[in-house]
């Protein structure tokens, strides 16, 4: 690895690196023209970049809600009964939003679950009633409850922006379970 930086130069390590971190959805501007830097760097297109692909868990719908022109915040860890793994709250804002909308992402993970994280995910979505309540009972919410799926992932927006339920359907298809 040494002989190849050397002969590449740092120049054309820059460059490269550049390109990369572009193409994995980084900013080029974080590595051009380094820290003694003071000119911003031009770039063409969006900042954040989804992954591309179909959703299939919490990373790629992050990366489309983001891409939609969304502000994502992480709000923190949430736990609901009947639901194996641990969920994270986040809140939304901005694209046509009637407000901020708080929002929990399950994301079933193979190594996580220990096997089938599909067949987790579909194990646990079949333990949410029509009407979206938890048959285990246990769910207080702010407002009526609307769940969807993707592959490894289920979400959860218990609320009535109709703006909101239009991107989660548009980003998951519609709603499995709920008002």
């Amino acid at each position: 690895m040494m002989m190849i930086i050397s002969r590449m130069g740092i120049p054309t390590l820059a460059v490269t690196a550049a390109v990369v971190l572009t193409a994995c959805g980084a900013g080029a501007s974080s590595v051009v023209g380094g820290p003694s830097s003071t000119a911003p760097v031009a770039t063409t297109g969006p900042q954040r970049v989804s992954h591309g692909g179909p959703v299939v868990d919490h990373v790629s719908f992050v990366d489309r809600l983001r891409a939609s022109g969304l502000q994502v915040q992480i709000v923190g860890a949430v736990r609901q009964p009947g639901l194996q793994p641990p969920g994270t709250e986040l809140r939304l804002v901005g694209a046509g939003l009637h407000g901020p909308a708080e929002l929990n992402s399950f994301n079933y993970d193979a190594t996580d679950q220990g096997g089938d994280a599909r067949a987790a995910a579909t194990h646990d979505a079949g333990g949410i009633a029509a009407d979206g309540t938890l048959r285990g009972g246990g769910d207080i919410w702010q407002g009526p409850a609307h769940w969807y799926r993707a592959d490894r992932l289920l979400v959860l927006y218990p609320g009535s922006d109709p703006a909101v339920r239009k991107l989660l359907d548009a980003t998951l298809g519609g709603q499995f379970a709920g008002a």
